[in-house]
């Protein structure tokens, strides 16, 4: 399968699903730092700066070298995220719209998302049921999930939520060939295209399943011998302040998607490929 990554950072989608077996495309980040630690560990794929004019219309670009099998992305937090002002559509960081854009143009069979748990509740629910919407109109059925970094045994929480979409064609064609055996069917989160669907932090069905998942992912770094998530210092807390381009490696880190996670997610959507 191939790749295309949106708002690419350091890679960590573009690492974890390289792992699972796919090969990357195409990136597209703005960030300079980041961009230097892409061109060093993927030198030979192509790359654009802004997701704004990327595939722009007057761009007059021949779609067939850009097109992919999934396209993935971490689109900026800071509009939705608890920890700032949260003014959702209103912040010009807001670019969820860039990414349905694209999506639209290239029209990949799957579409993976990612972003801050807040994302739920921003706006009182509006704006996830918004993405489920532009979504379910440009042909997609989505599923999500809050996962926890620590649910992969590593050694900090880090709460985030996927969006796992797939072309509704595929759904057709599973419905005619039967359902999987495999197929979790009580883990399905699928979203209402006439957003009528209740905000999903409004429901006490979507705390207790964030509760569960977040219990369970302690649980899983607890049986190690590992100590606890919350007893380990940052890596760059206390460090040698001249370490080269600290400040930019810190942002870097903080805003990657966690590899393992990347990984087996697109291990599971290769495994729906080759079963379809």
């Amino acid at each position: 399968m191939k790749f295309g990554s949106l708002f690419s950072g350091i890679g960590g989608f573009d690492l974890g699903l390289e792992r699972a077996g796919m090969t990357c495309q195409f990136q597209v980040e703005i960030d300079d730092f980041a961009t230097r630690v892409l061109e060093r560990h993927w030198p030979h794929v192509r790359r654009c700066r802004d997701i704004r004019t990327f595939l722009a219309p007057d761009s007059n670009g021949d779609l067939a070298g850009w097109r992919v099998d999934l396209l993935c992305g971490g689109f900026p937090c800071q509009s939705v995220s608890v920890a700032g002002d949260r003014k959702g559509d209103r912040d010009e960081r807001w670019l969820w719209p860039e990414f349905a854009r694209v999506i639209r143009v290239l029209q990949p069979r799957w579409v993976l998302v990612e972003n801050v748990p807040g994302l739920l509740s921003a706006n009182s629910g509006r704006l996830f049921r918004g993405i489920l919407w532009d979504l379910s109109q440009s042909g997609y059925d989505a599923e999500w999930q809050v996962i926890p970094a620590a649910a992969f045994d590593l050694p900090h929480l880090r709460e985030r939520v996927f969006i796992v979409a797939h072309a509704k064609c595929m759904r057709r064609e599973s419905e005619r060939n039967g359902p999987r055996q495999s197929e979790p069917t009580s883990e399905r989160r699928s979203g209402s295209p006439d957003g009528s669907e209740p905000a999903p932090d409004s429901a006490g069905t979507r705390s207790q399943e964030r509760s569960r998942i977040r219990s369970r992912g302690q649980a899983v770094h607890s049986t190690t011998a590992a100590p606890d998530w919350r007893d380990i210092k940052p890596v760059f807390r206390g460090s040698d302040p001249r370490l080269p381009s600290r400040v930019d490696r810190v942002k870097c880190l903080g805003n990657s998607v966690v590899p393992q996670i990347a990984e087996w997610i697109g291990r599971q959507i290769m495994k729906a490929e080759t079963t379809r």
